[in-house]
């Protein structure tokens, strides 16, 4: 998922970074200079599920922008939660569908 997730966001003219593990993106938004102005998880990952790394990073960064992907969320339905993302797209991602959800988020005009 890495690869599309970064042509995509680069795709939509931004910088991105791209991390295997949750706990390591969540100490790069802690202790990085530059802030992210969006983050986009996978729902299910190892050692913290993609909806408790995105409150995290809200509590750090409370203007962030967020998109959630999954395989089993369908019409935004993400189940009992407390987190609500900016965007829901379900798995298989389209790169078309995700680099215009990351312009829309981040106010930018389609090239």
């Amino acid at each position: 998922m890495g690869p599309l997730l970064d042509f995509s966001i680069q795709a939509a003219g931004c910088d991105s970074q791209v991390f295997q593990n949750p706990l390591t993106a969540l100490e790069a938004v802690r202790t990085s200079g530059a802030k992210p102005a969006l983050i986009v998880s996978d729902v299910n990952m190892p050692e913290m599920n993609g909806l408790e790394l995105l409150k995290q990073c809200r509590a750090l960064l409370p203007g962030l922008k967020t998109v959630v992907l999954g395989g089993s969320v369908r019409d935004g339905h993400l189940g009992a939660t407390d987190v609500a993302p900016d965007a829901v797209l379900e798995k298989p991602v389209d790169d078309e569908e995700l680099t215009r959800v990351v312009r829309s988020l981040l106010g930018l005009s389609a090239a």
